[in-house]
């Protein structure tokens, strides 16, 4: 596995997009936050990886689910 691929997972995020949503919508929701260094991935089916680029820390917004406001139907750090 690729040491630096491992080191953009840590500190990253796992959603579960609700029906009917598109990971356009989350990353559009990122940028109004001002949180352009947080890129949105999907990784198939309803999945969605959130990374950061260098040391930006992700972590308030994505540990309340009301701040996804019915785009997301549970979010967690990666394991």
């Amino acid at each position: 596995v690729d040491e630096e691929f491992l080191q953009t997972l840590i500190g990253s995020y796992v959603g579960i997009l609700k029906k009917g949503v598109e990971a356009i919508a989350l990353q559009m929701k990122l940028c109004m936050a001002g949180m352009q260094a947080v890129k949105v991935a999907e990784m198939g089916g309803s999945l969605v990886l959130f990374s950061r680029e260098g040391s930006v820390d992700v972590g308030p917004p994505f540990n309340n689910l009301l701040w996804w406001d019915g785009l997301l139907d549970e979010i967690k750090p990666w394991s």
